[in-house]
């Protein structure tokens, strides 16, 4: 995962860079900005995960929230939330929001690709549930009930929630 910065949208950006790394990648004498074991408060929650894809940001409330989709050797694991309060220079781990466990009660054997989108009082998290063979079987819609917490909204015997699915619209053979 790669970033570059401005203080404008206009620009100018600055070049390119690496951001993100696991614990095992990149390996040298490759660089990233960032490391899971600078994340502050994993805990070990990410210590099994190689790389990381599909990242979705949004800027709320002056915190800087990105969900990324963790895999190991074996396939995308998780969907997790890491936040930043100056703009990128030290992040924290939120929590993890779904989980290989959520994604087989919800019918699916994963989720990835996950989007952060905020509807007028209201966050919400997009993901693409891979299932029935289809690598993004559309996409599922869950509702924070507090992403400062990286709380989604559940059932009350403890399962998420999904409160929208949108179909594939075009599928490709």
């Amino acid at each position: 995962i790669a970033m570059s910065e401005a203080t404008d949208p206009a620009g100018p950006w600055t070049e390119t860079e690496a951001f993100l790394g696991t614990k095992m990648t990149p390996f040298a004498p490759f660089m990233t900005r960032l490391r899971t074991d600078d994340i502050e408060g994993t805990d070990g929650a990410l210590d099994d995960i190689v790389v990381f894809t599909e990242p979705g940001a949004l800027f709320l409330d002056d915190i800087l929230y990105l969900s990324l989709s963790g895999a190991t050797a074996g396939g995308v694991e998780l969907i997790f939330l890491i936040a930043s309060e100056d703009f990128g220079q030290s992040w924290y781990y939120v929590g993890e929001l779904i989980s290989k466990a959520d994604a087989v009660s919800l019918g699916a054997e994963r989720y990835d690709a996950s989007s952060l989108v905020k509807i007028e009082d209201e966050v919400f998290l997009l993901a693409s549930p891979m299932r029935n063979g289809l690598l993004h079987d559309g996409t599922s819609v869950f509702r924070f009930r507090d992403i400062t917490h990286g709380t989604l909204e559940q059932s009350s015997d403890g399962q998420l929630v999904e409160s929208n699915h949108i179909p594939v619209q075009t599928q490709f053979t």
